[in-house]
């Protein structure tokens, strides 16, 4: 199997490439210097080398949630106008996509969200996030959209590293408990993924997936988590972590107050159950712990 994947450097796109290029699968990618999905000259240009490919996975993304309040123009060009140029790309060349989106779509009012509720981002990030999934959807048949949320892993910059980093310095920690989720591993949203390219899709199951793993939390009881599994692998400064509420901990960019995804469809359709986050959270720990020793 051909892929093109956009992102590879990033949280999920590096688990994306390890997982289809560790079976057998020719994994095709571009720094963004090189193919910047929001720059047509770009596409146009290399057209040609997307001819063969299987699908086209897209994880190139602006994810600075905050920062995108102040740069707007930044987070659209990536997150709406590249995923237009994408969109113009498979139409005309026939390629199914694989899109990342969030679950920073939904406002955060209901319980849990499934696949047909209304989206209503509250951010300029959930916007641009939203705008690139209806140029989808307008423009494309063959499509997947798979929202994740609260993703973790093993590269890149996420709350898990950010919890280890400030543990080892501070003794105490303020963590926000009235907002919940599912925390994901980047690993495991690859292998959903990977599952979902080997399946033998038709075309009534192209269209928008929740996917997630199991196990609610607050960001709150998530911290406590990583503190707990951190102690094990590393000697940690933190002693005490307090609880506190979104109004106590501003932010450009406000967040959905519930963050939980139902993942029913994707278990209907492709049999992709839920797996618990704490195994690869711990992996993640392991793995980050051995990375801090060698670069001492």
């Amino acid at each position: 199997m051909n892929i093109f994947l956009f992102g590879k450097s990033g949280q999920i796109g590096n688990d994306i490439f390890k997982i289809f290029s560790e079976n057998g699968d020719n994994v095709i990618f571009y720094s963004s210097k090189k193919l910047d999905i929001s720059n047509i000259d770009h596409i146009n240009e290399y057209k040609n080398i997307f001819k063969g490919v299987d699908f086209i996975i897209n994880c190139a993304a602006y994810t600075a949630v905050d920062k995108a309040e102040d740069e707007k123009d930044q987070a659209l060009q990536t997150n709406h106008i590249g995923v237009k140029n994408l969109c113009m790309l498979c139409k005309e060349l026939d390629l199914p996509l694989i899109h990342l989106s969030t679950d920073y779509v939904f406002s955060g009012e209901k319980e849990v969200y499934s696949e047909i509720d209304e989206t209503l981002p509250l951010s300029v990030y959930g916007i641009s996030k939203e705008l690139a999934e209806k140029e989808i959807i307008f423009n494309l048949k063959k499509y997947f959209i798979l929202r994740v949320s609260w993703v973790f892993g093993k590269y890149g910059n996420n709350f898990v590293k950010t919890i280890l980093k400030l543990s080892k310095e501070k003794e105490s920690l303020n963590i926000v408990a009235d907002q919940k989720g599912c925390p994901t591993s980047a690993k495991s949203i690859a292998q959903v993924i990977y599952n979902i390219t080997k399946s033998n899709i038709n075309e009534k199951q192209y269209g928008i997936y929740h996917y997630s793993n199991s196990e609610i939390v607050t960001w709150y009881d998530f911290a406590k988590k990583i503190v707990d599994i951190g102690n094990k692998y590393m000697s940690l400064k933190i002693r005490n972590i307090s609880p506190i509420s979104t109004s106590e901990y501003p932010c450009k960019a406000t967040r959905p107050k519930n963050s939980v995804l139902s993942c029913k469809k994707i278990n209907d359709i492709f049999q992709i159950e839920q797996d618990s986050w704490e195994p690869y959270l711990e992996e993640v720990i392991s793995n980050y712990s051995i990375q801090i020793i060698d670069e001492k």
